[in-house]
């Protein structure tokens, strides 16, 4: 499992991956409403 503790841990190219998924999710939003069904997601402070 890979940690990513800054956005500066991601290579240019995931950057560029990450903002082109984000932009098809908010294209079809419905098609993607339940991919994360069943994960689970830390936000630690």
């Amino acid at each position: 499992m890979r940690h990513l503790i800054s956005p500066l841990d991601f290579t240019v190219e995931e950057t560029y991956e990450v903002l082109d998924f984000a932009d098809r999710i908010a294209a079809n939003p419905k098609a993607y409403a339940h991919a994360a069904d069943g994960r689970q997601l830390a936000t630690l402070f």
